[in-house]
């Protein structure tokens, strides 16, 4: 086999290969884009500081499991 023939069994074979991922790429599920994600980015910065709030104020409760029962004890006086 010379040169020539194997350049040209090689192009078909990446060609071929080329075609097949195109063909996989078009049969995949479309993405599932969720359309508010950007104002859940920016409403994140409520949770955050919600969350800084508590390690600030030393706040967190102690949670312990008895019996099945979940018990919640808070450090201090808590509202909500």
């Amino acid at each position: 086999m010379n040169w020539g023939k194997g350049l040209i069994i090689g192009m078909s074979i990446f060609m071929l290969f080329i075609i097949a991922m195109v063909i996989a790429m078009f049969n995949q599920p479309a993405d599932d884009y969720d359309a508010q994600y950007y104002e859940k980015g920016l409403s994140y910065d409520t949770t955050f500081n919600k969350e800084r709030q508590v390690i600030t104020d030393n706040a967190k409760p102690v949670l312990t499991i008895e019996n099945n029962v979940l018990i919640i004890v808070f450090t201090a006086a808590a509202k909500g």
